[in-house]
């Protein structure tokens, strides 16, 4: 390995033992000390398998060859995978930090944000005062308005876009060497995700940490990045530097990639309104909210209990079975998601499903049979059990439902051999697109998109869109589509509210481009 580079790939290979082809291949590869490099691709491409082979997680599920050089603080090169267990941990404790695309997955469910912090900040600051005082620090940097709630608050009380954040502060708080970032911004509303790559990149610069940056964001990647890879099925299609210009490719794949992802945010060509003779129709469940309130205590049994309100006094009728709930992160959007699918009964206030009151949520046996297809899809698989008979239980023994299956089986570009994995063996976009094939084979009266497209690159954000307006919208099942995007929302939505703070701000449709 070349001393100009912190990590470099020799020859590398991950397979299983069922399959001949292998699942990543590596030739040759490899990240320079202190630079930014994104690595990008599709779905299921090999991006999050390449992050866990640099932390030496393969080596007792897949068959590993060639080799993985890693240069640590101490001048020493070792190789990875020839690393016994006591030393993979400390490269991890101190080396390299992660943050990974599922946040809700990063923490103890029953343990509060700061004792987790600190058990992370303690390999480089041993003292409780100093771990303290660098989280603070740390939050404050990530945007965090209040960081003593954050350290007193347990996972389940934050935004997925707040867990993102708080999942930066403990991979960054040792001052990695390197630093894994799989997709850090994805949860994040626009403004916030940008501060939160600004944060990062600021941070390699000043420690003079490499930067892997695993995402989706084009944008992002063209305007930080100084070379950028592109991958599709497990090899490297092409390495490029980053010269601040118009960036160009000689994969054709690459050069595709780019062209959908500018075509997507900039034109309504995939919108499911464009040339429609789309009418509005009543709600058949007619869903009305009045005065809604949800708030929560946090604090400890040291510290003064707040209150704090994730709505506040919300109210509206929803007149149309495709509205969509826009908001920056930690706004209330996924709280509102939670209450209309009973999942979160109201502190105060009233809801309503076609004029019947429900205060207990699903506990109220006749309440709507409404799916909701969360932001992170891998909390919402069983982890030890294979994919198939999860999926099974929903698909049953119907025809109709059999064939539905294997339709959007097809459309989301799932193969049946996928299903005899379990959970982790997948990518946060293919989980993602069998969270939603669960929601719709169930037959709902409803379903509840919490930022269903965040987790996918541009190739499936289109086809997903598409499969929504073939398999849900044209069906007539009512959705609700919650997403710090608007310009999904426009494509998807007939109705867009706006929330701020718990509250709703404002009412608008949406905005067709040309």
């Amino acid at each position: 390995m070349n001393d100009n580079y912190q990590l470099y790939f020799e020859d590398f290979q991950v397979g299983l033992p069922s399959q001949k082809k292998p699942l990543l291949q590596l030739n040759n590869w490899g990240l320079k000390k202190g630079e930014i490099h994104v690595l990008t691709g599709e779905s299921g491409s090999g991006k999050s398998l390449t992050a866990q082979a640099i932390l030496g997680l393969l080596k007792d599920k897949f068959i590993l060859r060639g080799s993985i050089f890693f240069s640590s603080s101490e001048s020493k090169k070792l190789e990875i995978n020839s690393c016994s267990s006591h030393n993979l941990l400390s490269l991890r404790r101190k080396e390299l930090g992660l943050v990974i695309q599922q946040p809700l997955s990063a923490f103890n469910p029953v343990k509060r944000i700061g004792p987790q912090l600190y058990e992370r900040a303690m390999w480089i600051f041993p003292k409780r005062g100093d771990q303290l005082k660098e989280s603070l620090f740390l939050l404050e940097k990530l945007q965090f308005e209040d960081p003593e709630r954050i350290l007193n608050s347990y996972p389940h009380q934050l935004s997925g876009g707040q867990l993102q954040r708080v999942a930066i502060a403990m991979a960054t708080i040792v001052k990695p060497g390197l630093l894994i970032a799989d997709e850090p911004g994805s949860a994040l509303d626009k403004v916030t995700g940008e501060k939160v790559i600004h944060r990062l990149v600021e941070q390699t610069k000043n420690d003079h940490t490499t930067l892997l940056l695993i995402t989706h964001d084009l944008e992002s990647a063209r305007r930080i990045a100084d070379r950028i890879t592109v991958i599709k099925d497990g090899h490297i299609q092409e390495t490029i530097e980053n010269k601040g210009e118009n960036l160009s490719f000689s994969s054709a794949y690459a050069e595709d990639l780019f062209s959908k992802y500018y075509q997507y945010y900039n034109t309504d060509q995939w919108s499911i309104f464009k040339n429609s003779n789309h009418k509005m129709v009543a709600h058949p469940l007619n869903p009305v909210i009045e005065d809604l309130s949800i708030s929560y205590q946090s604090g400890n049994f040291f510290s003064r209990r707040k209150e704090v309100k994730a709505l506040q006094g919300v109210s509206y009728s929803f007149d149309t079975p495709n509205t969509g709930i826009l908001g920056r992160t930690g706004s209330g959007k996924s709280t509102l998601g939670k209450v209309l699918c009973g999942l979160l009964p109201p502190s105060q206030g009233i809801l309503k499903f076609n004029k019947q009151k429900f205060q207990s949520g699903i506990r109220d046996k006749s309440f709507p049979y409404i799916q909701m297809v969360f932001q992170d899809p891998q909390s919402a698989f069983n982890p030890v059990r294979k994919l198939g008979k999860q999926l099974k239980e929903v698909v049953g023994k119907t025809k109709e439902k059999k064939e539905l299956f294997s339709q959007m089986m097809e459309q989301s570009g799932i193969h049946a051999d996928l299903l005899e994995r379990h959970p982790s063996q997948l990518s946060g976009g293919q989980l993602q697109r069998l969270s939603i094939i669960r929601a719709v084979i169930s037959k709902p009266d409803g379903i509840i998109f919490d930022e269903f497209v965040t987790a996918l690159d541009i190739h499936w954000k289109i086809e997903i869109t598409k499969m929504v307006s073939d398999q849900i919208f044209t069906k007539g099942i009512p959705y609700w589509i919650i997403s710090h995007e608007k310009v999904v929302l426009d494509k998807l939505c007939s109705t867009i509210i706006q929330l701020e703070d718990g509250s709703i701000k404002g009412i608008s449709k949406p905005s067709i481009t040309n």
